[in-house]
């Protein structure tokens, strides 16, 4: 969806999409999916990628909701390793870019 907007939504613990002029879309992604995690960007798919703090977790989830993918340090290099992240990005080439509470920020490659 082009023109769409995400917002975090603190009392229903839930990321929200909204339309251009601000009506609610629909609400997506439970608090189960996202515990601990405040921390989310857009691709240029509209994928929503959320860097879950506690989990030590990369998630991705289509603009519907759907979990498509997990990024956990099972399947990362050392260098790349996630140490709480606490702020994410997503650049031009679709690289995720992720800033740590106790580190400094990596790369990955998605």
């Amino acid at each position: 969806e082009s023109n769409m907007y995400v917002m975090f939504d603190r009392s229903a613990y839930c990321l929200q999409v909204f339309s251009q002029d601000g009506q609610l879309i629909r609400g997506v992604i439970p608090s189960s999916d996202i515990e601990g995690s405040l921390f989310f960007s857009l691709d240029q798919f509209g994928n929503i990628i959320v860097a879950d703090c506690l989990r030590h977790q990369i998630r991705i989830f289509s603009n519907s909701g759907q979990l498509i993918h997990t990024i956990s340090n099972a399947n990362l290099t050392e260098d790349q390793k996630l140490d709480h992240p606490v702020g994410i990005s997503v650049d031009k080439q679709n690289n995720i870019v992720i800033a740590h509470c106790n580190k400094k920020c990596s790369l990955i490659a998605f």
